[in-house]
């Protein structure tokens, strides 16, 4: 009789975990709600380091040479990496919420006009990324305007910290529906100004 191979521990993890992703894809493509939400447009979970890109130096280009391109072809004006010196200290921001309070304001505005190109003058190059991963998909319309239906309007500023180029600010608002919603957003800053890192929105429906 042929010999069975017996199926080690390892393997049968190894399985589990790929059949659970391609069902959590599965899943995202046909999410409605908060949790679409957080797919789309958050990345609040740290991301996987073997996996990213690496970062501008001073005069926009990768290291790796690659071109980090725009949609319409252009070099990315964005230069700001996400990481912070160890010994930065954590510090408030003002009650408005100042110059990181304004750019994201001016983020919510080009994000609601619908300008996409303009949006990738405003965030950090890993977001430009993201945003130009979503731009290939074919269900690209539905899920921006979904982006643009939840995103804050009557941004209020509720609270802020800055640490080195980093600031995280918490904002309330409502959605497009008339929904009170919330959002956290982190920003870096690039020399001369703050662009979007990461942005996690929730809404309560009553």
């Amino acid at each position: 009789m042929p010999s069975s191979r017996a199926t080690s521990p390892w393997t049968a993890n190894i399985r589990t975990l790929v059949f659970r992703a391609m069902a959590f894809v599965a899943a995202a493509s046909t999410l409605h709600g908060p949790a679409a939400h957080a797919i789309l447009i958050s990345a609040d979970s740290p991301p996987d380091m073997s996996k990213r890109k690496s970062q501008p130096d001073d005069n926009g280009s990768r290291p790796d040479g690659a071109s980090g391109s725009t949609p319409n072809g252009a070099r990315p004006t964005c230069h700001a990496t996400d990481a912070n010196d160890a010994n930065d200290a954590t510090d408030l921001l003002p009650s408005d919420g100042g110059d990181p309070a304004r750019a994201y304001r001016a983020y919510l505005a080009v994000l609601q006009s619908g300008d996409v190109i303009g949006l990738t003058r405003l965030v950090t190059l890993q977001r430009l990324d993201e945003i130009q991963a979503l731009r290939q998909d074919k269900d690209f319309k539905p899920k921006f305007g979904f982006m643009q239906a939840r995103s804050l309007r009557q941004a209020r500023f509720v609270h802020g910290t800055l640490e080195g180029r980093r600031a995280t600010l918490e904002f309330s608002g409502k959605d497009a529906a008339g929904n009170p919603a919330t959002s956290r957003v982190t920003l870096v800053h690039d020399g001369d100004r703050w662009l979007i890192a990461t942005e996690w929105t929730s809404t309560s429906i009553h």
